[in-house]
């Protein structure tokens, strides 16, 4: 492998989504769109009611880790894109407990 991210998001999802997993984030829910470009998200949630969301946007091959605002909407926290480095997505990776302040 060249070193750079896979553009269908397993990458993405591997990465993000095992370490949310690992935070004590519990998957609420989640939607896949194969016929939109792969596209999919996953919002997940912890007992004191922080919201998380990881999102693939399949078209532009870029995925985000957002918080929920409170308010029905969300903040952008971290954007990884598919022409970045899989070591890029690594070391950002690694911030995301300091971002979601556990």
């Amino acid at each position: 492998m060249s070193g750079r991210a896979e553009v269908d998001g397993s990458r993405f999802e591997e990465l993000t989504g095992s370490l949310l997993d690992r935070l004590g984030l519990v998957r609420i829910r989640e939607e896949r769109r194969p016929e939109s470009f792969g596209s999919w998200w996953i919002e997940c949630g912890a007992p004191e009611g922080t919201g998380v969301r990881l999102v693939w946007d399949g078209r532009d091959g870029v995925g985000s880790v957002q918080r929920s605002t409170g308010v029905g909407g969300w903040r952008t926290l971290q954007q990884y894109r598919s022409e970045e480095s899989l070591q890029d997505w690594r070391e950002r990776a690694g911030e995301l407990p300091r971002l979601l302040g556990r």
